[in-house]
């Protein structure tokens, strides 16, 4: 992996590394080079969408409704994508993260 800051996924998931930020967006690799791309637009949206609340994280393939992993899956595609936009949002300062919700500023 290698790219950028190496991170623990949320949930029982191992790490991944990205490259960007939430400001010029990302690029996420996990896995066996797996990767996906979240764009500035994406995190400015999600983050307007959010703002001041608690959400569920949403880590499953059927993320409950008004969580993170739900607004992904419908804006950004792909499944349990939460599990590594979580940590960047805490790791950057967007959010913290309070059992399985992530409370974001």
């Amino acid at each position: 992996m290698g790219i950028g800051p190496s991170l623990d996924a949320w949930g029982k998931r191992g790490r991944f590394t990205y490259a960007g930020s939430v400001e010029k967006g990302t690029r996420i690799v996990y896995g066996r080079s797996q990767s996906f791309t979240v764009s500035a637009a994406a995190y400015a949206d999600l983050l307007t969408r959010f703002r001041g609340q608690l959400a569920p994280i949403g880590n499953s393939r059927r993320p409950s409704r008004g969580s993170l992993g739900s607004w992904l899956k419908a804006h950004v595609g792909g499944e349990n994508l939460a599990a590594y936009v979580g940590p960047i949002l805490t790791h950057e300062g967007y959010a913290e993260r309070e059992g399985d919700e992530v409370r974001f500023k």
